[in-house]
């Protein structure tokens, strides 16, 4: 008992209470040297002042904290864990490029498409038409001598997917039956061991799983990067003209879809996977997988697989999906000249977003769209629509329909077409807010007897210090009503520069100019229509209504633009009141604008029987308002408007 008590006692003062050596008040009063010399007559750690080890093998360390302990356990079994990181290499550049495209929809030109494009050239001069199929070659803008033999990095992206599909067998198992079912379809193929290490350029695709959740069809998706390279070598996609955009534009797809009574959405089966891909182009789309389910511990065996068909993940995959498409189409357009132009203005990428006035018009075109693209080997699928007869007809006919009892996310790829749910009972559009925002899909019911031939478009613009844009209302008279419905809007941010307010009320005109030019262009497809252009911009008036080349550069280049996209005389001064734009400039929460009728539906005076009378003469003009902006050798002479 004196001996268990002796050995707990402190080897510098001997006291019987139980403390540390570094919290001994004796201890503490020596100074180092004798400290030091204490610690090495007892053995003692140099750096926790304890026993039984050395300074090299004490595993207390000192942090900003206080001092911790780790190290390794005697007499325990050690696993070894691997983990794997993967990081999302989007930049705050691609975020805000892919930002400011959405919102320059509708108010931007669309790309130009050059018909000395190089990859369209490509296409033309190798693209064949072999048993319903169309056969492509990649658009190589360099020689493929060029492309490096990127296996290493493959392998090493292969061991950690197949880390975690060891982890995950339901995804492993979801992954297997993917590449069964490509082997099955023929759109992958084994390559041979006599192929494998042949002396010739070839690439190696890594993958990855891509799990979406709440999807019509496949929930887990492969997903392969041609962007993959070694260090300081090309990669597959560096090697390849991307090719012009051939996609619609956005907006027009969305204003289209809001004119017909009838609306259709589909979309094309595996779409990337119906275009074959030349043999000598084969060995560029290569990727490894195993066969086997080897266990912890043992090799993985790799097999070497690679593509028959045209792979989304390659750059230039879009561009040869929309060019084959279109290029079959045309082969149509004499036959079927109404469904062709459907097909062409309204397909983007793989989805097929449009309508028809009457059941009748959109069950022929419907039935023409699917056997068109039927002869190039692409199955149209999940067709759906608002209209519960005519899906019944199209169930009868044996079109793969959608149920319509669940609403659908229009463009289900990765593009996200328009952005937002379609709930085809309630013929509803809906937003992804905490309110849940529901839009009426149908703005254009050109069907109605009662709709007179000659429809109204107003545009409404206004400005703030903070912010400007423009909206458009479609206006439709009918015997007993006037229906007035919001088109689309679109604003923008303030220059951060300071720019005067008259400065800034002509790009709030500038903006609605090409919102008009855009909206006509698709409503004018639909029904004859006439223009009203709104702003309560008086100073900006002037500068529309008379000739551009008085004023500066800044004001004289917008005002000759807006001039170019519309009629002068169709703009017209309203009051501030009277401006719906209004909220674009100032803003509304999502709560205010949910239940905000003024912004649906328009301001009354388009209600009105006649409009003509509502139209107000802008008052005279100060010479202090136009004179910032005259030139300097024009007169100053005091202008009426």
């Amino acid at each position: 008992m004196n001996q268990s008590v002796e050995n707990k006692s402190c080897i510098v003062c001997k006291d019987k209470t139980l403390h540390p050596i570094f919290r001994c008040k004796k201890f503490l009063e020596l100074n180092p040297e004798k400290r030091l010399d204490l610690v090495r007559l007892h053995k003692l750690c140099e750096l926790c002042l304890r026993k039984n080890h050395k300074r090299m093998q004490c595993t207390s360390t000192e942090t900003e904290f206080g001092w911790i302990a780790g190290g390794r356990l005697q007499g325990t079994n050690t696993n070894n864990f691997s983990c794997y990181f993967l990081k999302n290499n989007d930049s705050v550049d691609d975020t805000l490029k892919l930002f400011f495209e959405l919102e320059s929809l509708g108010i931007k030109d669309d790309p130009c498409y050059r018909k000395d494009d190089q990859a369209m050239n490509i296409f033309k001069e190798t693209v064949q038409y072999n048993n319903n199929r169309y056969v492509v070659e990649l658009p190589f803008r360099k020689h493929w001598n060029e492309l490096s033999n990127n296996i290493s990095v493959a392998k090493q992206r292969f061991q950690s997917l197949w880390g975690r599909l060891r982890r995950d067998k339901t995804l492993y198992t979801q992954y297997k039956e993917t590449i069964q079912d490509y082997l099955n379809q023929g759109i992958i193929e084994k390559v041979n061991d006599t192929e494998i290490n042949v002396h010739k350029p070839m690439y190696y695709l890594p993958h990855q799983a891509i799990k979406k959740e709440g999807r019509v069809t496949t929930s887990t998706r492969i997903v392969f990067d041609a962007a993959s390279h070694q260090a300081n070598e090309l990669s597959l996609n560096d090697c390849l003209w991307p090719g012009p955009n051939l996609n619609p534009n956005l907006l027009d797809v969305l204003i289209n879809f809001r004119l017909n009574r009838v609306a259709i959405s589909s979309d094309i089966r595996q779409a990337f996977l119906q275009i074959y891909l030349a043999d000598k182009h084969k060995d560029f789309v290569r990727f490894l997988w195993t066969d086997s389910n080897p266990r912890i511990g043992e090799k993985l065996t790799l097999q070497v697989y690679r593509f028959n068909r045209v792979i989304f993940g390659v750059n230039s995959s879009p561009f040869l999906l929309a060019a084959t498409i279109k290029y079959h189409i045309e082969k149509y357009n004499e036959i079927h000249p109404i469904t062709v132009q459907h097909l062409d203005s309204f397909m983007y990428v793989d989805d097929w977003i449009t309508g028809q006035d009457t059941r009748e018009e959109a069950l022929f075109m419907s039935r023409h769209a699917k056997n068109i693209m039927k002869e190039a080997g692409m199955e149209m699928r999940k067709w759906i629509s608002n209209d519960t007869v005519f899906m019944a007809q199209w169930a009868a006919e044996g079109f793969d329909t959608h149920p319509m009892d669940a609403s659908i996310r229009l463009g289900t790829n990765k593009t996200k077409v328009l952005g937002m749910a379609w709930q085809t009972l309630d013929d509803c559009l809906t937003l992804d807010t905490k309110d849940n925002l529901r839009i009426p899909r149908l703005v254009l019911d050109s069907t109605n007897d009662e709709v007179s031939d000659l429809i109204e478009i107003h545009i409404f613009c206004d400005t703030s210090k903070l912010a400007y844009g423009a909206a458009a209302y479609v206006n439709v008279r009918k015997q007993n009503e006037v229906l007035v419905n919001l088109i689309t809007s679109k604003t923008r941010v303030a220059p951060l520069k300071a720019v005067t307010l008259p400065r800034l009320e002509l790009l709030g005109v500038l903006v609605a100019a090409r919102l008009s030019s855009r909206v006509q262009e698709i409503v004018r497809k639909k029904k004859e229509c006439k223009v009203f252009h709104w702003t309560d911009s008086k100073i900006v008036l002037f500068w529309i209504k008379g000739s551009s080349k008085r004023w500066k550069q800044f004001v004289a280049n917008r005002v000759q633009e807006i001039s170019e996209l519309t009629d002068p005389d169709s703009w017209f001064h309203c009051s501030g009141q009277d401006n719906r734009s209004d909220f674009l400039s100032r803003g509304l929460s999502v709560d205010t604008l949910i239940s905000n009728n003024k912004w649906w539906t328009g301001t009354a005076f388009l209600r009105t029987d006649e409009l003509s009378k509502t139209v107000s003469e802008c008052p005279e003009l100060n010479e202090e308002d136009y004179l910032p902006e005259l030139k300097s050798k024009d007169s100053k002479e005091h202008i009426l408007y």
